[in-house]
This record gives C-alpha cells, structure tokens and sequence, in this order.
C-alpha cells in the first residue's frame, strides 16, 4: 500500500508560512515552502523547494504517521534534501496532520531545518492537508479540472469524495483516488474563487465499477473580474491628532497586486513633531508594491468575509519596510462591525481593532478594465545602464530594464498614451517614444519600444614639452596600464576610440636628471564624441660628474720607509671647494681640503717593508666622488 500526504495552504496569520506539497510514501513527490515571516525588503520570501526536474533534491525517507497528531494514524513524516532560493541544498523533516475537512482550522504542518537550528510548525490557518491510501486491490477514480477564462484561480482547488478524502487540484490537472468501493461515490469541487463558476453539477455522483477505473470531469469558467478591497476610515477613539491611541487608513488593493495604501499612527509623535506613517503606491514609488493578495482571512469570524495582503510599503523616515494587512468587512458602513489590523515584522508593530469610523468593503474590480503590457529591446553598445521609465496617459509610470516588461491593470478599455522615457542620448527609440495604444475591455493590449544604442567613445591627445641640458630621446605614454605609444620630447600622439570616461595616462622612460611638473600620473575624463588632452612638461639638467684623480705610478723605495705621495685631480664642473682622503694600506689614513684642481700631497712614514696600496678619493661640495690608486713597495 502506498500512502500519500498532500497540502497546499498557509499556517500563520501574519508572518505566514505557506506550503504546497504532494509526497508519497514511494518517495517521490514535490514541495515547496515559503517563509514570509523572514520576508526580505523586496517582498519576497525565503523558499525551499523539492523538484523531480531538479536532481539534488529528493524525498529520503517516509514514516506513514506521526506522533504530532492527536490521531498519528491521520499524519505522516518525510524527510528530503531541497534547494533553498539562494541554490542551497538542505537536509529537512516536514510533519503533516490530517484532522479535517479543508480549511476548518485542525489540520497540522510543521517543517525543521536542522542543519540551520530553523524549524516552524502550526495549525493550518487556510487551505488543507490531506493523507490518503492507494492500495493495489479496490477501484479508481480519475478527477479532472478544466478551467478557461481570465484570473484562474490561484491556489488551484480541493477535491473530495465521499464528503471526507480529500486532494488537491491544479487548475488544470487530474487527481486520482483508489482503493474505492464499487458503487456510487459523490464528488465534489471546492476552493473555487469568487470570480469563478463550476458548470454542471457540483457535486456530482460517479459510479466506481467492479475491479475498474471511472472518471468525472469539472469545468470553470472564470471572468476578467478581479476580488478587491477598498478601505478608508479609523481605529481609536477621538479626533486623529499628535498623541492620541487612534490609527487612520486609506487604501484600495486587489487580488492582481495593483492598488495603494497610506495608514498614519497618531500615537507615535516622531523627533520633529509629526506622526509616523506608511505608504504603497507602486505608480508614484516604484520601490514599494503588494506583494500577495488572500481573499480570505482567518481574523473574521466569517472567513470569506475577510481579506490579506502582503505589501513593502515606505515609512515617512524613507525606511523601507515590509509588512501585512487583515481586513474584515463585517457589515455595513458605521456599523462598527469592519476590523483592520497591520503588522510589520521587523519592528514587532502590530495594531488592530473595530472601525470607528468609515468602511471596509470587499467587492471585484469591474470586468470591462484591461491591462496594457510594455516591452523594451534594446541593441549596440553601452546600453542606458538604468534602465528606461513607462509613462501611462502622463501620470501612471513604472521603471522598467532595457530589455524588459511591465504591465498596467485596471485601465479603462480605450486609447492609451504610452510614453517611454529617461533614454540615454547614444540610444534611439525606433519609431519614436510615444505611442496610442487601444485596450479592450476585459483584455490585454500590448506596446513595444525598440531601442539601439551606439557605442560612446572619444579620443585623447598627449603633449610633451621638455627643456634643459642632457635631455631623452624620448618617452613613453601608457593609458589605462595596457595602451602604449613612444612620444618625442617636444611632441603630441593621440588615442582614438577610447570608452567615454575617466583614464589612467602615464608618462615613462623620463630619464633621473629630468622632473616632470606635476608628476607622471594622470586622470583625465575622456568626453563621448569629444576630445581630452594631457600635457606634460619636463625640465632636465646635466648631472654632476665625479672629480678624475690621478695617484701618480706604481713606486719601490729604497731610501727607507719614509713617503710622501704627491696626487693630481681635476673637476669637469670645477665644483669645489674638494675634500679628499689618501689611505695609505696599513690601516693609517690622512684627509684634508683643498679650494683648487691640482695637485695634492701628504707624507707617512711605515713600520714594515712590504708592499702597499695607497688610494687618493677626491669628493667635490656636491658628494660625488672620484679616486685612484697606486702600489708602493719598500725594500731593503
């Protein structure tokens, strides 16, 4: 026998966690699980999922109940590895209790990570879990759905036979039941949206052969009508006033994630005086946007009666936030009966209460409006690297990339002006950027701007101006560390075709007596479709020479060990005054001055006869020196 565990739901009303998984106990199946309590600043949510077409995931193992239930018969427990949003593969554990019928509140989900010390769990605040048994003897039951029309239902449906086994349903998809009874089994559809209609009968009674399989079909049919909620008025006591406990709202948001929101809390007086408040409105900011859409909520006593959506919304500081709404629309206007209440996650706020005043109304946004879906290409090079902004009959705009969609709902089925804007000035728009564009009503126009960009470039010219004594033969021009040219000393090259922007230029090969002004390094800011130009002036000057000496020829002495050397030297700079040093080998040295070239002279007597190498340095008022050297020999 294999068991299966299905469900496809949320647990949570707030920081909700939904769920969507069908696993058998065969080990194959699907899951996935998003975590809106760990919701990111852009709306999204932490998702791990379990694919067949993605081989690093699997479901590893399957208990057949479960410990967590009142009932563990009614539960099941399977293990697997899956992939998070940011490509992580991890180990995990999902718990599943079937207690009910959908969406009465008993049913039981819980998922741990372990390797990341996560885990969740809760009692299932909309949709259903449900176990069920395929078993090699008894009969089957194949149940399809077809759906057509405009905005399907979302969250698919429920399918159940018999009024208690239950499985969930696609859209359009097929669910299978066995080991039924032969006989008659009735068959019903539920989860259907408001926008929808089941044709025929629901439910409908199958008769399930004897050892064979019998079929029963639902078609929907669902209209371009769109569930929406509008909202306007207060919660609290009082006029809305600094520092008075009393919340405002205003907003109108449908299920197609369009719409906007403003609520202001009158009790949190900020540093400067005014209140706080938050606002979403994706036509006039594009940073903020709804984000999911409930058409029912676990906070009415009604559910059907109730409404949630999820939004990042911008606080009156600039603060991003993300945040979720629960609507109750209870009964008429100032009947006091209508419930708000709103909760922002990474501030643990959360207020909520019975209007005061104004109304909370669900209905559906008017069939006869139609969307109008933009789209760019672009081409060439150097793209606008910020992309382009749509512009709607001059107020409704959305940002959109250079080669992207976005799409406008809830237009009126008529002509259109569609502007794109914010076009980089190498770029052209073919066609122009303007066009008038018919929506039908209840359908979707499209609009498409073709955009080809040419390449941005300029050129450079470098200049040399060298003066001076012992001057180069020449330079070096490097730019950006890779392009090289050889430039004279008085001289100019160009680089063409260069990216508009900023350079590196360098100057090498400037010989030691030589200075450039302002150093060899340069930025420069090359313009598109102009010229740049870097000068470098360079001085040189001739460098000092060393002094030339002469110590005068080898000598062997035989009067004794007397001596007196007698040098001559010479300065090309004549840059005197000259200090020089004679070393006279034996350790022993002598040092003097001298203001004039020519000839210098001291005198030593030696202890020992022997050989010895006498050596005369003569360094110039500069430092730089010359020397010479010489071998005298005493003998007796």
């Amino acid at each position: 026998m294999i068991v299966r565990i299905a469900g496809l739901g949320r647990i949570g009303t707030r920081a909700e966690m939904a769920f969507d998984f069908d696993v058998r106990s065969d080990l194959t199946g699907r899951l996935t699980v998003s975590d809106y309590g760990e919701g990111r600043a852009d709306g999204s949510a932490p998702t791990l999922r379990v694919d067949p077409t993605d081989a690093g995931t699997a479901v590893t193992a399957f208990r057949m109940a479960s410990g967590a239930c009142s009932d563990p018969s009614r539960g099941a427990e399977f293990d697997g590895t899956g992939r998070e949003d940011t490509g992580a593969l991890v180990a995990f554990t999902v718990v599943a209790c079937d207690n009910g019928p959908p969406e009465n509140g008993l049913d039981f989900f819980g998922i741990a990570l372990p390797s990341a010390g996560f885990s969740r769990s809760g009692s299932v605040t909309s949709g259903d879990i449900a176990r069920s048994a395929a078993s090699s003897s008894g009969d089957t039951l194949v149940v399809s759905t077809s759906t057509s029309g405009s905005n399907l239902d979302v969250d698919g449906y429920t399918v159940t036979v018999d009024g208690t086994n239950a499985q969930l349903s696609a859209t359009n998809g097929r669910v299978t039941f066995t080991g039924l009874a032969a006989g008659d089994h009735p068959v019903a559809l539920s989860g259907v949206a408001a926008n929808c209609t089941v044709s025929g009968a629901n439910p409908q009674t199958v008769s399930v052969p004897a050892g064979g399989a019998a079929s029963a079909t639902f078609a929907v049919s669902c209209t371009s009508a769109v569930p929406r909620v509008t909202g306007l008025g207060q919660i609290g006591v009082g006029s809305p006033t600094p520092g008075t406990n009393v919340q405002t709202f205003d907003f109108d948001v449908r299920a197609d994630l369009t719409g906007r929101f403003t609520a202001t809390d009158y009790s949190d007086v900020q540093p400067d005086g005014k209140v706080a408040s938050l606002t979403t409105d994706a036509s006039t900011d594009p940073a903020t946007s709804v984000t999911a859409y409930r058409n029912s909520s676990s906070a009415c006593s009604d559910r059907s009666r109730g409404v949630e959506f999820d939004a990042v919304g911008r606080e009156r500081t600039g603060a991003i936030v993300s945040y979720t709404v629960a609507v109750c629309d209870n009964g008429p206007a100032g009947s006091g009966m209508d419930l708000w209440s709103i909760f922002l996650p990474s501030e643990s706020y959360d207020r909520s209460g019975n209007l005061t005043s104004g109304d909370i109304a669900k209905s559906t946004a008017p069939s006869s409006e139609g969307s109008l879906a933009v789209s760019t290409s672009t081409t060439g090079s150097n793209l606008d690297p910020d992309g382009y902004m749509v512009t709607v009959d001059g107020t409704n705009s959305q940002p959109i990339a250079v080669n992207g969609s976005v799409t406008f709902t809830g237009l009126s089925p008529s002509s259109h002006a569609v502007v794109l804007s914010g076009v980089a000035a190498n770029c052209t728009v073919s066609g122009g950027n303007s066009q008038t564009v018919t929506v039908p009503s209840g359908g979707t126009a499209t609009a498409a701007f073709a955009v080809s960009c040419a390449a941005i470039t300029g050129d450079l010219t470098v200049t040399t101006s060298t003066s001076g004594s012992s001057v180069p033969s020449g330079y070096t021009v490097t730019v950006d560390e890779t392009t090289r040219q050889a430039i004279g000393i008085n001289s100019s090259v160009t680089f063409a075709n260069l990216a508009a922007g900023t350079h590196t230029v360098e100057l090498s090969g400037v010989a030691s007596n030589c200075t450039v002004s302002g150093g060899t390094s340069r930025m420069v800011t090359v313009p598109s479709g102009g010229t740049a130009t870097v000068s470098y002036s360079v001085g040189c000057i001739t460098p000092n020479q060393p002094p030339t000496v002469n110590a005068g020829p080898d000598e062997t002495s035989l009067i004794g060990l007397f001596y007196t050397e007698s040098a001559s030297f010479s300065d090309p700079d004549n840059n005197g005054p000259w200090s020089y040093t004679i070393t006279w080998g034996d350790g022993s040295s002598t040092t003097g001055s001298t203001s004039s070239q020519g000839t210098i002279s001291a005198s030593h007597t030696y202890l020992l006869f022997g050989s010895y190498t006498i050596r005369v340095t003569v360094t110039d008022s500069a430092g730089v020196s010359g020397s010479d050297t010489k071998v005298v020999t005493f003998i007796l």
